[in-house]
């Protein structure tokens, strides 16, 4: 794209299946690069009017703001779930048990790829294992 350009697409949900959000990302990135660009199904949707801009202007501050609210949202979920005690990621592939066992045996000099082997996991995450 150039600037001078106009892009021209069906409708705005042949643009991208990505949802809204990505929608803007995409007419945002248009009119950085100087273009312009026309739905044909939606007639507001065009940047070439000063009407088309100021609506596309409004559009892309509501879609802004309605990811600022899902940020907020989150975070604010995540944080409820920590103080309940939640845990994030994935869960340990061996027990403390098993961990404690096999530093220990890594301490006597036996080699991870058995312990490994022994316990069903990778010996990269035997070798991982903080003494």
């Amino acid at each position: 794209m150039r600037p001078g350009d106009i892009v021209i697409f069906a409708a705005l949900d042949r643009l991208t299946r990505e949802g809204p959000y990505k929608t803007l990302q995409i007419l945002e990135l248009i009119t950085s690069r100087g273009a312009t660009y026309k739905s044909l199904a939606e007639p507001w949707a065009d940047t070439t009017t000063e009407l088309g801009e100021v609506l596309a202007a409004l559009v892309g501050y509501i879609g802004r703001k309605t990811r600022q609210d899902i940020l907020r949202r989150t975070s604010a979920g995540r944080e409820r779930a920590i103080a309940a005690g939640v845990k994030f990621g994935r869960r340990p592939k061996l027990t403390v048990l098993q961990r404690r066992e096999a530093i220990a045996r890594r301490i006597k000099g036996e080699p991870a790829e058995s312990i490994a082997k022994s316990l069903k996991v990778s010996a990269s995450t035997i070798r991982r294992l903080k003494e």
